[in-house]
């Protein structure tokens, strides 16, 4: 079976904790420990992001499916998804989040939505035990599409 999560965040300093302890919830519920750490280090980086540069509350879509858990923060802010670049200056005290989901997540990438974005990361799950119970397919009438593109079938 599938999994599909969502949840919304204050737009505040509290959310990227919030979001953390969020996601290690659903992937201890869904059976996916082994992807705590990358996920925690990534969701706070991309929910950080999401109220320091868009100012709006975040909501966090998370899912599992064909071995692979994909994780969205979508904002509400008007403006379109920038191509995401960073330059890491050595003496800066910060802009190396992107970097940081780059080099951990399997995936990476941003989605422009008709009120906002989504910046989403995935991680391969081929070792969890219910990955062969889900894979979904462009025409089940049942799939849901993430914002990403991506599809999952939820039993």
């Amino acid at each position: 079976m599938c999994r599909l999560a969502e949840a919304e965040f204050a737009a505040d300093a509290t959310a990227p904790k919030a979001a953390r302890d969020w996601i290690v919830e659903q992937l201890e519920n869904w059976e996916l420990t082994d992807l705590r750490d990358a996920a925690e280090l990534l969701i706070s980086e991309i929910v950080t992001n999401a109220i320091r540069h868009a100012g709006s509350v975040p909501t966090v879509t998370a899912a599992v499916s064909d071995g692979v858990v994909e994780v969205g923060v979508t904002d509400r802010d008007p403006a379109h998804a920038p191509h995401i670049t960073w330059v890491a200056d050595p003496l800066a005290t910060s802009g190396r989040g992107m970097a940081i989901v780059d080099t951990l997540a399997t995936e990476w990438g941003t989605a422009q939505l008709a009120d906002g974005k989504q910046v989403w990361f995935r991680l391969d799950a081929v070792d969890w035990a219910h990955a062969g119970d889900c894979h979904c397919h462009d025409d089940d009438p049942a799939a849901v599409q993430l914002d990403s593109g991506r599809q999952v079938l939820v039993n």
